[in-house]
């Protein structure tokens, strides 16, 4: 399974125009320098399940790599819970390893569909229930990409490079430009595998909780297979501690849920999303909610200290 960094190498890789080569297999596989759009859609899969009721769900996930506090290296596919919840055999669809034209066409590729028994049980969820968050290690997903005996090419997100560790510190305002990377219901790209980029707005204040959870919301058209898709800021200036650096990615947070008008009129946060397949509502509002990236770390811990309770 070949991965690299999301923004690893993407700024200097960027401005050159020779080709790089990725190892596949016995053979060296020539293409051109991945923008880092193209490296978030690398680091997307989409996932899908089925009910004991028959019911087939789908939503997305992204792979993200942290580095605790102790210094354990963490990789993870992260989603909702509401997404594997009552899956007994869960499918994620993970990307081919790259290959293009001499005029630079990426080459078609479907998607590596990888199956992963006991689901649901392998998911490790954020430690406080309300958080809308889990996380599938990446020994579980190398175990089935490996029984699965075929190639997959995946990039990470690097919780370092994208997500702050201080919100004021990233310089996120409202009303600023955002991108949703998922796989919404029936659009998604089944003849490459990507998923779609959608553009929306921060539509509250990005230092506040809204409505006192580690949630923001975004003024985006979400629907039905978003859920667990990243949310992030392009091309923004942030500051580490004690050192300027560029980030061109800036994790906003994790999709969880859309705002629609329900039958009696109320506005309801869970009828796009959260609460398994749905039809939209006729008064569909254009309103997401995201869990805070800074949460990421949190579920990252957890998923630490469980590998460290196998490992006893």
């Amino acid at each position: 399974m070949w991965h690299r960094d999301c923004n690893a190498l993407a700024r200097s890789e960027i401005r050159q125009n020779t080709l790089i080569h990725i190892p596949h297999g016995e053979r060296i596989v020539q293409v051109r320098p991945m923008t880092i759009n193209e490296r978030m859609m690398y680091s997307t899969v989409r996932v899908e399940g089925r009910l004991a009721s028959g019911e087939e769900i789908a939503g997305t996930g992204f792979l993200l790599s942290h580095t605790t506090q102790a210094g354990v290296k963490v990789r993870m596919l992260v989603s909702n819970p509401h997404v594997v919840r009552g899956v007994g055999r869960g499918t994620i669809h993970f990307h081919r390893p790259r290959s293009t034209s001499g005029h630079g066409q990426v080459i078609p590729t479907s998607s590596v569909p990888v199956e992963v028994d006991n689901f649901e049980s392998q998911w490790v969820h954020h430690p406080d229930p309300e958080v809308d968050l889990c996380a599938l290690p990446y020994d579980a997903i190398h175990a089935a990409v490996q029984a699965s005996g075929q190639d997959v090419y995946a990039t990470f997100f690097e919780s370092q490079q994208v997500i702050p560790p201080d919100e004021a510190l990233a310089k996120v305002d409202a009303a600023e430009e955002v991108q949703l990377i998922g796989y919404p219901e029936m659009v998604w790209d089944r003849v490459n595998s990507f998923p779609i980029f959608r553009r929306g707005t921060i539509a509250s204040h990005p230092r506040v909780d809204f409505q006192g959870r580690p949630e923001i919301l975004i003024d985006i058209a979400s629907s039905y297979g978003c859920s667990g898709s990243p949310v992030v800021v392009l091309n923004r200036t942030t500051f580490k501690e004690h050192e300027a650096e560029c980030w061109p990615v800036v994790l906003l947070g994790v999709l969880t849920s859309g705002f629609g008008r329900g039958p009696d009129g109320a506005a309801r946060e869970d009828l796009v999303c959260r609460e398994g397949k749905r039809s939209l509502a006729p008064g569909t509002i254009h309103l997401g909610a995201v869990v805070k990236a800074r949460e990421l770390l949190v579920i990252a811990e957890a998923v630490a200290a469980m590998d460290g309770k196998s490992g006893e």
